[in-house]
């Protein structure tokens, strides 16, 4: 409960109460920045003063914001307005497939619109049983278990972060993240076909300097970039089977000090600066 003064968020932010699950501001304000704070299974009650800069999403739970809703500003109400659409991952179903829509919550598929959360509400595994395609997609260490690509091709068209459990590549043809990639903890096996390092006008990254392990599957890692040095940021040394640095347009690659990257089998520049 904040009675008085400002909550305030800087970068994304998960707010997941305990014991009772809600978050009340009867005098004061919340205040998002930049980009979104996001609500874990909690009400959001009688926001009378908010003060809400940035863009909030309340990806699941009941939402009680004195006559707001999750598009518009009510009175005395949240201001909701510019967020993408979620889905968290609460594992509701009967199995353990992604394509099951009672594993989501309000029991409704990511589209492709939707930033997918993967977090502590469920760390029941997650199979793959068709290709994909989300906005984003987000492990940030809650969830443990495993999720599994088999041969179905996953495409991220913005950020990917995954933080703990395991990431299962399989016999995927391509898996794509076009925004940033981080690996900040448990473990990601990419695919033994191709992953896609960016692939469309937004400016990737690779970050992996936190924790976890990438395993490179005997796959292909492919960095095409976009108009920008694009960065590969790893904690030391980074091992990949594969390697390709292309694109038909003006972008550069940069690796960050001190870092080196082993490559075990093919080496492929045919674009970009490196």
């Amino acid at each position: 409960t904040i009675t008085s003064g400002t909550l305030t968020t800087t970068n994304r932010a998960t707010i997941k109460p305990s014991g009772t699950a809600q978050v009340t501001a009867t005098g004061g304000n919340i205040t998002a920045n930049t980009d979104f704070i996001f609500f874990e299974y909690c009400a959001i009650n009688d926001m009378t003063n908010n003060g809400t800069t940035g863009a909030v999403q309340a990806i699941t739970g009941d939402v009680n914001a004195g006559g707001g809703d999750q598009a518009t500003t009510g009175a005395g109400g949240w201001n909701f307005t510019g967020m993408p659409a979620g889905r968290i991952w609460d594992g509701g179903g009967t199995t353990n497939n992604w394509s099951e829509a009672a594993n989501w919550s309000g029991d409704t598929l990511p589209t492709t619109t939707d930033a997918v959360v993967f977090g502590a509400a469920s760390v029941k595994d997650c199979i793959l049983t068709a290709a994909v395609t989300v906005a984003s997609l987000s492990n940030a260490g809650g969830y443990t278990g495993t999720f599994t690509c088999g041969a179905n091709n996953l495409t991220v068209s913005g950020a990917f972060t995954w933080g703990a459990g395991t990431f299962n590549g399989g016999t995927a043809a391509t898996i794509t993240t076009n925004g940033v990639f981080t690996l900040s903890g448990g473990t990601f096996t990419s695919t033994t076909g191709t992953l896609y390092i960016g692939n469309s006008s937004i400016e990737p990254d690779f970050i992996h300097t936190a924790g976890g392990t990438f395993n490179h599957n005997n796959g292909t890692v492919k960095f095409i970039g976009w108009n920008a040095a694009n960065t590969i940021d790893v904690n030391v040394t980074e091992t990949f089977n594969n390697v390709e640095f292309g694109r038909a347009w003006g972008d550069s690659w940069r690796i960050a000090s001190g870092d080196t990257l082993v490559v075990l089998g093919t080496f492929t520049h045919t674009k970009a600066a490196i």
